[in-house]
């Protein structure tokens, strides 16, 4: 029987067949289509006819506009740039005055110190301290000479001090005071190692008499603020002893059979200065050629009328195009013999000598100075190649740092102690110098002058070719200096003085433990050694905002890679701001005010490191600016930091600006509010403008905020739509105030390295 279901189906199906369109249906269909899509495509042509109209005119609107600020900014740029000149050496008349006046208070202050110490500037003075101290060969105590090195130490950061200051100093003769300086301080290092070398001698001569009655080794630790020695004389020759520690140090090295066994001592120093590292090749930035090629004529300043460009932004350079070569070939010091005399001072040299030994007020300049020196667009800058830098274990000394100083670990011949014949002590003459040990050693043969040797040389046996242990490494464990700040595990380096740089082989089985600052190794080699760590961990920065306070007050908040610093800085003093994230290291030099320069070496010496040097862009991602323009825009925000706030802006990156535009945010800020509404701000070698984009803005763009000028410069664009309180405080803002906030945002290059 058929489903009733399929009878419906069918009948449905059937019912409700289409009828066939007729010919004349499908043509008039065809028709109403046609024009259909005639009338949407006429409607969108003019639509788009439209669009194209109000685009053109929107474009024709903008570029009268943009042409009338043009003019607007092109008939007041010279009188900007001479308001602006005139700002700028007002202040600097004014801060030379001052530096002058605490040149001469320091001048006078060292002239009335009266402690024994001679004035290193002048050579007689210098000369006759250092044969007097190279002379006096009479057996001190050791705390005694270490107290005399802590004073030659003084002298030697003295002598680099005012090396450093001459070299800003303009006058012809700066290089030759310059090179004198440098031959005593060379002189002075040297004397400074030959007398450790001798108070070492010296006491291992004696080890007998001071012995451990129970042990019946010697073993002594004496400590200064800058050295520090640890010394140990095998006299019982146990073998049963194991292992030689130092609780003063926590520092502990195991003692194969065969030094326990041998005439041998162990000396372990520890200094906070590095007198090594400027030996190496690395420690200087690498030889550079400096080429200049014709470049074409640009026409950029046709496009803006007048051919005036920036404020103080001269930095295109007039003249030939005729190509020239200028090597900057690093100036080494050779090293000087300790008889050589330096040469006498006249007494006019003298002056400008202890002048410029002041404090490191003018350091950062120096780099500066260099950094924009070196910023010139028809440049084109080679290396110079040297197989030094071909070999992955020798440490650059541009991309890493020493730790704390440098750790000295010598196995040493002991001295011929003392012997008793009858009612005689005889003892042998004690050799000059230190007899350092090669390791291994035959111990059945005496030591030959190829194992040792003394004074400058001794350093030899610190070579791969001699230190290398077949027979197994040594198992040491030492503390890491508890002050510095390690964003990362240290690496063990070892000075290699046969080619006068620092290694990272001859370490093995290295570990180190994070929270107590120990680290444990196995060493081939006995001499010195030293932490190393990544120069640019902190680099670049993620953020940084400058917020004013109040009339000559503001504070800098920088992040960077692995740290957070708040600098408050107030007239010409500024202190270092933590907070419960911060590095626990910091706490020593928190809340301290002190001068910039001396803030930034604090930081510097507790080992963080966020100030760039000439040649950091090689190993740093930045966004680099036109040297000259930066600094020029660093100058402008020191201006007006006493009323406005200044950040880091996404688009001087993410807008591909280029070399020749700086975009940083900026806004008054008379009630040291942080949450802010910035405004956008263009710099670049013409002009400054205040853009109509905002940080959360999709696109990028350059046309001009509504109702704004065109300016010469960032300080005249922020000061026209500053109000009246806001341009009281910029003009009453101290030069010192300025200075001190131009030299942490120039020092740090804030823009170009975030």
């Amino acid at each position: 029987m058929p489903s009733p279901i399929g009878k419906r189906g069918k009948g449905k199906g059937k019912g409700k067949g289409k009828k066939k369109l007729s010919k004349k249906e499908r043509e008039r269909l065809r028709q109403e289509e046609a024009e259909r899509r005639a009338r949407e495509e006429e409607e969108l042509r003019l639509r788009l006819e439209q669009e194209q109209k109000e685009r053109e005119e929107k474009e024709r609107i903008e570029r009268i506009e943009r042409q009338r600020l043009e003019e607007i900014e092109r008939a007041q740029h010279e009188a900007e740039i001479s308001e602006l000149n005139d700002i700028l050496n007002a202040n600097q008349r004014a801060l030379s005055e001052v530096i002058n006046k605490r040149k001469q208070k320091k001048q006078w202050a060292r002239f009335m110190r009266c402690d024994g110490s001679p004035n290193p500037f002048i050579s007689s003075e210098l000369n006759t301290y250092m044969n007097l101290w190279r002379e006096d060969t009479s057996i001190k105590p050791i705390l005694e000479v270490l107290n005399e090195v802590e004073g030659s130490i003084a002298l030697v950061d003295e002598l680099i001090e005012g090396t450093e200051k001459l070299a800003i100093n303009e006058k012809n003769d700066s290089e030759e005071t310059k090179l004198q300086n440098q031959q005593a301080k060379l002189q002075l290092q040297q004397l400074i190692v030959d007398k450790l070398d001798e108070t070492t001698m010296y006491e291992l001569a004696f080890a007998h008499e001071n012995a451990d009655p129970d042990l019946l080794n010697y073993k002594h630790t004496e400590s200064t603020p800058q050295v520090t020695i640890c010394l140990w004389a095998n006299l019982s020759k146990n073998p049963r002893v194991k292992a030689l520690e130092f609780e003063e140090r926590s520092f502990s090295i195991e003692l194969p059979r065969l030094i326990l066994l041998s005439n041998i001592g162990i000396r372990v120093m520890y200094t906070k200065f590095d007198y090594l590292s400027p030996k190496c090749r690395t420690f200087n930035p690498k030889s550079r050629q400096k080429i200049k090629i014709p470049v074409e004529s640009k026409d950029e300043s046709n496009e803006n009328g007048d051919g005036t460009e920036g404020q103080t932004q001269n930095d295109e350079k007039g003249g030939d195009n005729n190509e020239e070569i200028e090597k900057n070939v690093t100036n080494e010091p050779e090293p000087v013999p300790n008889n050589t005399q330096i040469p006498s001072l006249d007494f006019t040299e003298l002056n400008e000598s202890v002048e410029n030994a002041d404090t490191k007020e003018d350091i950062k300049e120096e780099v500066k100075e260099d950094l924009i020196a070196d910023d010139d667009e028809e440049s084109v800058y080679e290396e110079v190649d040297d197989e030094l830098y071909d070999d992955d274990n020798v440490v650059d000394l541009r991309a890493y740092r020493t730790m704390g100083g440098g750790i000295y670990i010598d196995l040493i011949q002991l001295p011929p102690q003392r012997k008793k014949i009858k009612h005689w002590v005889i003892r042998e003459a004690i050799p000059p110098g230190l007899q350092r040990q090669v390791y291994p050693f035959d111990a059945s043969k005496p030591v030959t002058p190829a194992q040792t040797s003394s004074g400058k040389d001794s350093a030899s046996t610190h070579s791969p070719s001699a230190s290398v242990n077949a027979s197994g490494s040594v198992l040491t464990t030492m503390l890491l200096p508890q002050q510095m700040v390690f964003g990362e595990p240290p690496q063990l380096a070892r000075w290699d003085d046969k080619n006068e740089h620092w290694r990272f082989d001859g370490f093995s089985d290295v570990k180190y433990d994070e929270s107590t600052k120990t680290i444990a190794f196995k060493l081939d080699h006995f001499g010195p050694i030293a932490f190393m760590q990544d120069k640019y961990l902190n680099l670049p920065f993620q953020f940084w905002e400058y917020t004013p306070l109040d009339l000559n007050h503001g504070k800098l908040l920088v992040m960077a890679a692995i740290a957070e610093f708040e600098i408050e800085i107030k007239d010409d003093i500024c202190c270092l701001k933590i907070n419960t994230e911060s590095p626990k290291e910091l706490e020593s030099i928190a809340d301290a005010w002190m001068s910039p320069q001396e803030l930034m070496k604090s930081i510097e010496e507790i080992g963080i490191n966020i100030f760039p040097t000439v040649d950091s862009e090689k190993y740093v991602s930045i966004n680099s600016k036109r040297k000259k323009l930066e600094y020029d825009v660093y100058r402008q925000i020191a201006l007006t930091g006493s009323a406005c706030s200044y950040s880091w802006s996404k688009w001087n990156t993410e807008a591909d600006s280029g070399r020749d535009t700086i975009i940083l945010r900026g806004v008054e800020n008379l009630t040291a509010e942080e949450a802010l509404d910035y405004k956008i701000y263009m710099i670049n070698r013409q002009r400054a403008s205040e853009l109509k984009i905002t940080e959360d803005s999709d696109e990028y763009s350059e046309s001009p905020a509504e109702g704004t000028h065109f300016h010469s410069d960032l300080y005249h664009m922020i000061t026209d739509g500053a109000s009246e309180t806001s341009l009281i405080r910029i003009r009453n803002t101290s030069f010192l105030f300025v200075e001190n906030l131009y030299s942490w945002i120039s020092s740090t290059r804030l823009i170009a390295f975030s």
